[in-house]
């Protein structure tokens, strides 16, 4: 028995590499399997699928990725937040008018001050925001009015933060990069796994996303060569670096995750699908005399489960994610809308506090002359 080694399957679909080995008729067995095509079956015949392969693009969600306060608004739709500031809008009025009788017409209820309209608003969205008030109706009227809206912002508020910190909490957070076509429109850096179908998947594949994948992200590079990484290295700065994709066979790089990453890591990779699931197949030669007893070894070894056994121990075919063995932590991309909007309100109000000063200086003024 004499063996020959190569590091590719082939050059050009049946030249080259291990297939072509097969056509020649210079080897009559080979060690791996590959994938079956057209103008292979002219010279060759598949035996038996005896593996697969799938090649995915993951990366962890950069976060410098700007503000994203949509998901403070996204409990409700946009007809329910207009519907809801309605109500209260109605509320605040009739806590006004249950101001207005008790203060005018009302003489059982001894009421030393008139809130104004712009009181009963405050007072109706403090209650959105779980604020209580010391100003409460005394009437029956002005009380039921007042039940009514502390029952509805209770149940409207418990929803909204519970939707929200579900959100928050419930699961790290993920790239809105979802298909190969947004990957490569995006500004993210790209490395590769040296294999050789990804070689060819990249030179002659005629998908569109996989062409723009390669203007995009591969031909403007001035060193090529810096794209490719080993499974280790590429796993590697993928765990140290957020936003650098790296492409890689899953069978040996979900192995290399699991052994290398904590379970928040592996819970917050985004996967993006590079090539779709295909089977690869053990071929001989059409003119081979092995084919019957190789089909026969191979179908033994299917059928007692000892490929299957060893397939399910050296081989991932998906991430654990155990979600509840750690805390999220919740980034400033989530929690600048709220700061800024602290910020801002704290200028408005320091606006209108010196508005009020100089309208109080001139309202002294007028009064002096």
């Amino acid at each position: 028995v004499t063996y020959e080694y190569f590091d590719r399957w082939t050059d050009v679909e049946y030249t080259g590499g291990i297939v072509g080995s097969l056509v020649n008729e210079t080897a009559d067995l080979t060690s791996a399997p590959f994938f079956m095509t057209a103008n292979r079956f002219r010279f060759l015949s598949a035996i038996a699928p005896t593996g697969d392969f799938r090649s995915v693009c993951m990366f962890r969600t950069p976060r410098n990725s700007g503000m994203h306060g949509g998901v403070f608004l996204e409990p409700f739709s946009t007809r329910v937040w207009i519907l809801f500031g309605c109500i209260l809008c109605l509320t605040a009025v009739f806590l006004w008018l249950a101001f207005y009788v008790e203060y005018h017409r009302l003489e059982d209820y001894v009421v030393s001050f008139m809130p104004s309209l712009l009181t009963a608003g405050l007072i109706s969205f403090g209650s959105a925001c779980a604020q209580s008030s010391f100003l409460i109706p005394r009437s029956w009227g002005g009380r039921v009015v007042f039940i009514s809206l502390s029952l509805i912002t209770f149940i409207m508020y418990n929803y909204y933060t519970s939707v929200v910190v579900s959100s928050l909490l419930g699961s790290p957070v993920k790239s809105k990069i979802k298909t190969l076509e947004q990957l490569a429109n995006s500004d993210l850096e790209v490395g590769l796994e040296p294999l050789p179908y990804t070689y060819t998947y990249l030179n002659f594949s005629s998908n569109p996303d996989v062409q723009q994948f390669v203007r995009n992200k591969i031909l403007v590079k001035k060193d090529i060569q810096s794209l490719w990484y080993s499974a280790n290295e590429g796993i590697e700065k993928m765990r140290r670096k957020p936003g650098f994709v790296f492409v890689f066979e899953t069978s040996t790089g979900y192995n290399l995750i699991e052994r290398q990453y904590d379970a928040h890591e592996i819970c917050g990779l985004n996967e993006i699908l590079f090539r779709s699931d295909a089977l690869l197949a053990t071929h001989l030669h059409k003119n081979s005399s092995y084919k019957e007893i190789v089909r026969l070894k191979i179908m033994r070894i299917l059928e007692t489960g000892v490929h299957s056994k060893h397939r399910r121990q050296w081989v991932r075919t998906h991430l654990n994610c155990l979600s509840s063995n750690f805390v999220i932590n919740v980034g400033l991309e989530y929690m600048a809308p709220l700061f800024l909007m602290l910020v801002c309100g704290y200028g408005f109000a320091f606006v209108l506090l010196l508005l009020e000063m100089l309208w109080k200086r001139w309202e002294s003024k007028g009064q002096r002359h």
